[in-house]
Order: structure tokens, then sequence, then C-alpha cells
């Protein structure tokens, strides 16, 4: 519950524009951005015939398909209310989570060493050329086929993450360039179910670039996320990842174990199936 509230207003501050539904929010920034979908919605009370039909119109005026994440633990008026309106499974996303310990050394949970050539640190924004290097890092793994950059779009919201008071960001470093780059969300204010304050993190956004894979550089920068989150005593951190990637097995030898998996459902926009808004680049 605090990770998918935690998504829902993250998603929503870096995307262009967004509004609030049923607990949760929509989300929308280009054509096929990232940030185009709902999060959050039917957590903690039952989704009315109103607000589901706002979810179908917000982006039927935008010209998008409807994509909605849906956790296991939604209420049920929700799935019904998609199913009535034609919205199609699209992918899973499972969640993995792990409790990091006040002062751990969380290099110890590395089970492949560092290449000793690459230097893994915090990366601090501000620079416009080094800002766009980190980006085209850490989106290298989410680049659809057939391109061979980012889109812009995706790029100015990846650039608004980048740059977001809550954002922690890391980088690989070799041969004077960024060769790996990701980053998380540490909120500190995330309200539990007697609307407590709850701290949580979320480590999004990881690729390395193709030719310095395999040399530990995903786990250095997991672990490097981690030893924030223990100096700073948040003690719960979430990963996200689809089935069978590489994170995926990172994740898992890192300590994180799975917690529960979500689908992203979609409603095509009419006489429009193929069109797809992309997923995947963001947390």
């Amino acid at each position: 519950m605090l990770e998918e509230w935690r998504q829902a207003r993250g998603v929503a501050e870096i995307a262009v524009e967004h509004e609030p539904l049923a607990g949760g929010t929509m989300a929308y920034s280009a054509p096929g951005s990232c940030s185009n979908q709902a999060s959050g919605l039917g957590l903690r009370a039952p989704v009315t015939v109103a607000e589901l039909d706002r979810l179908v119109a917000y982006y039927r005026e935008r010209n998008e398909p409807a994509a909605i994440e849906v956790a296991p633990f939604a209420d049920v008026s929700l799935v019904h209310g998609l199913r009535e309106r034609g919205f199609l499974l699209k992918d899973f996303e499972m969640v993995f989570a792990t409790r990091v310990e006040p002062g751990e050394d969380c290099r110890a949970r590395m089970t492949v060493a560092l290449d000793p050539s690459v230097e893994v640190r915090r990366y601090e924004p501000g620079d416009a050329a080094s800002d766009r290097a980190f980006l085209l890092a850490s989106m290298s793994g989410f680049v659809p086929e057939g391109q061979t950059e980012p889109n812009e779009g995706d790029l100015e919201v990846g650039l608004n993450c980048l740059r977001h008071p809550r954002t922690v960001n890391v980088a690989a470093y070799a041969e004077g360039r960024i060769v790996g780059a990701g980053a998380m969300e540490l909120a500190t204010d995330v309200p539990d179910e007697h609307n407590r304050p709850t701290a949580i993190a979320c480590f999004f956004g990881v690729s390395v670039v193709p030719e310095y894979r395999r040399r530990g550089i995903q786990q250095a920068m997991i672990a490097a996320r981690l030893q924030v989150c223990a100096d700073a005593g948040c003690e719960l951190a979430c990963i996200h990842a689809h089935p069978g990637v590489g994170t995926e097995r990172n994740a898992l030898r890192m300590g994180f174990q799975h917690a529960y998996t979500k689908v992203t459902l979609i409603r095509p926009l009419e006489g429009s199936p193929s069109r797809d808004p992309a997923h995947g680049s963001i947390g």
C-alpha cells in the first residue's frame, strides 16, 4: 500500500499534467510517453462509475490509449469496472522489497565484484550535457526496438525525474564517461493505514550500456542506493521489474523478496488497437 501510493504521487509529479482520481492519479506528458498511466486507484475505497468513466475520458481527450496499473489488493470495483469498459491485459510487473538495517554496510550484499576500472558514486544534476548523458545511460535498456535513443518526450520526463527533490541519482563511471545510471525516490512522508508518515524508497530507471554489462555494475548501483537508505534511516526499499529480466535476478541476489505482482491494463484507442504507450522506464 505504501509503495502504490508513493508511485501514484511520484509519476504525477514528473509528468507534464495530472489529475487526482479514486485515491490515485492519472498522468500524461506526450504521445507514447512512459508517464501516460493511471496509478494507485481503488486502494482504500471502492471506485465509482463516474470515476471509471472519467478515467476513459481523460485519455480519450488526449488521443491516448488508457493505461492503468492495478495492484492485487485494489478494490474489486476497479477490476469489474475496467473489464466492463474493455480494458485488456498488457503485461505483468513484479514488485520486490527488502528491509534495510540502520548502519548496514550494504556492499556486503553484493554477490559479484565490481570491475575495478568502474567507479559508482552519487550523481548531482545541474549540467545540461551531463544530465543528458546520465539519462541516455539510464534509459539505454528501455529504448524500443528500432530506435537508437529515447524520444524527446521521455527525455523531458526523465529530466523532471532526475531533478526532482526526492530523487537520489547514482552513476557508474569508466574511461571518463557515464556507463551506467539509475535513480531512486526517497520518500519520508508516505501515509500508512493510520495516516502516519512513513519512509519508503523505490529504485528505478537503471541501465548499463551494452559494452559494460556483466561487470557487477547493476549490483553496485543497487548497493549504493541501499546505502543511502541505511544512512537516512529508511528501512524499506522496493524495485519494480518485469518477470525474467536482469533486474529481477539482481534484486533477489541483493536480498530483495517478491512482495506482489500487479498488472498493466490498457484500453486501446477506437480504431487504433496497435498504438501502445511506452512502459517500464519509471517506477
